[in-house]
């Protein structure tokens, strides 16, 4: 609709301006000038127009000038002076209006996502809309930053509450107004990445195995077909939530490329095979070689990542009929080019997630032993990045603990606004801190963690530039490394009691979110 009132607004300019070009270039040929030098003063003049500067005279004394004539001429002026008029308008309007939300909005929040890109605009206006639950978030201001983006992305942003600048602090408005409001800085996110993470939101691996006093039955097994960037992301994502104690889970990988993309993969991931086994074949899903190789696999879970949802489909539709020729159960099977497309994963819910942000917080909180909620506020926001990923991920693993344990999130939730631990007994609390670690462990491995020993890192912990951390090791060694650690450093840690307390506080970090879910 904007776009069709631009293109509107430019076509009466053009009809005004050539109708008046035409009037004052007929006038002066009349006037005995040559048709270059008519048609140039036509053009001037005619530009004159717009400025709401007349040159009558040049028309109103040739012999064709009628009544008629007269009244359309000073229409095209009249129309002429009025757009450029409305242009201004437009243009300094705007700017007042946006002046004025920022000025008198009453903003809790201010959302920053950097470039106008059409996935960021999206994110933007889902942002704004609460993913589309209502028209304008009046308590939240959502502002895109970009020196490059055009009229038409500016329009698209303001038309759901959205202002667009070169940077916020070429509006001092705004800058005034981001020191006093809480500022959230959204960080770009790949597609690859926010697929992976609702399909392991929708379809959690915890789900396809049996527990027992809170060990698995068996470690998973997760096909992955395709194994460019969107199985890849869908591979880690796999490994980082399939940690549990009783058995290390498996993936088999097939692709076409496969002993080509290996290299690569084990270069910028060099310890997985610490938390997982991983098990590449070169071949096509179409091929003899595959189809040999499927009568013989029983997956779990089958993640199809094959670039298009005809493929995808056609591959598990293919896995179906195998499973059922050997009459076993489905495993959970997913097409990953539908949780590719933009509109189902650009959304508030899945890349703000403020709830699993508040629990994160928590969590932090207890690693870094803050005081309370202002201390653990205070230091999330000194944190850097990749560590509010880890409290992020070990937040989002709390379904899971759930799961193991046989508590209901409601049944949890309870416990917290009591301040009351997990209702189970210290056996299971120990098998759950150290699934925690396991799962702590394959988050750094599929970061490109290495494990590191103690002399050679102290007196820190971890080298987040090299990627290594000392305590990447089996949680039955934590023990011993937090002996060693103590006698180097002169300190008190047991690093076990991290994980522990991560299980003890689990109510808590629920508790914070006032019942939403997980």
């Amino acid at each position: 609709m904007i776009k069709q009132l631009q293109r509107l607004q430019l076509a009466a300019i053009a009809a005004v301006f050539c109708g008046g070009a035409a009037f004052y270039t007929a006038g002066l040929l009349a006037g005995g000038s040559s048709f270059a030098g008519a048609l140039a003063g036509g053009v001037s003049n005619s530009l004159c127009m717009f400025f709401a500067n007349h040159n009558v005279d040049l028309v109103e004394t040739a012999p064709w000038f009628s009544p008629p004539l007269a009244l359309l001429f000073w229409l095209i002026h009249i129309a002429a002076v009025f757009l450029t008029a409305y242009s201004l308008l437009q243009i300094v309007a705007k700017q007042f209006t946006i002046n004025l939300r920022i000025l008198f909005g009453r903003y809790g929040k201010i959302y920053i996502l950097q470039d106008a890109t059409p996935e960021n605009v999206l994110l933007a206006r889902n942002i704004a809309t609460d993913d589309g639950k209502v028209q304008a978030d009046k308590q939240s201001l959502v502002v895109i930053t970009d020196p490059d983006a055009g009229e038409d992305c500016r329009s698209q942003v303001a038309s759901f509450g959205g202002y667009l600048c070169r940077e916020a602090k070429t509006n001092p408005l705004l800058e005034a107004k981001m020191k006093k409001r809480e500022v959230v800085e959204i960080k770009p996110v790949h597609a690859e990445e926010l697929a992976a993470r609702q399909a392991i939101a929708e379809h959690p691996p915890y789900e396809c195995l049996a527990f027992d006093a809170g060990k698995a039955n068996r470690g998973l097994h997760a096909l992955v077909l395709g194994f460019a960037e969107l199985g890849q992301e869908m591979a880690l994502q796999l490994i980082r939530n399939s940690q549990f104690v009783g058995g290390r889970p498996r993936i088999t990988v097939i692709d076409r490329r496969a002993d080509s993309l290996k290299p690569q993969f084990k270069f910028h991931y060099p310890c997985l095979d610490m938390c997982c086994d991983i098990e590449f074949h070169n071949c096509d899903v179409t091929d003899a070689e595959y189809y040999k190789l499927l009568d013989g696999l029983q997956p779990d879970y089958v993640a199809a990542a094959l670039g298009t949802a005809e493929k995808d489909k056609a591959a598990l539709a293919d896995i179906t009929t195998s499973f059922l020729r050997r009459d076993l159960p489905l495993p959970v099977a997913i097409s990953m080019s539908a949780y590719a497309e933009i509109d189902r994963i650009y959304t508030k819910a899945l890349v703000v997630n403020e709830a699993l942000d508040r629990m994160a917080m928590a969590v932090n909180g207890v690693y870094s032993n803050a005081a309370d909620s202002a201390e653990s506020k205070a230091r999330w926001d000194k944190l850097d990045e990749f560590s509010k990923q880890s409290s992020r991920a070990s937040a989002d693993f709390i379904a899971a603990h759930l799961h193991i344990a046989g508590v209901s999130l409601e049944e949890a939730i309870e416990c917290g606004k009591d301040a009351k631990p997990l209702p189970v007994s210290e056996e299971l609390t120990e098998v759950l801190a150290e699934t925690e670690h396991l799962r702590w462990n394959a988050f750094h491995f599929c970061a490109g963690f290495r494990p590191e020993t103690v002399d050679k890192l102290l007196p820190q912990r971890k080298d987040l530039e090299r990627r290594l951390h000392i305590c990447l090791v089996p949680y039955a060694e934590l023990d011993d490394l937090s002996q060693d650690y103590n006698s180097r450093a002169g300190a008190k840690r047991n690093f076990k009691n991290n994980d522990r307390a991560i299980i003890q506080n689990l109510p808590q970090f629920l508790s914070q979110t006032h019942g939403n879910s997980i």
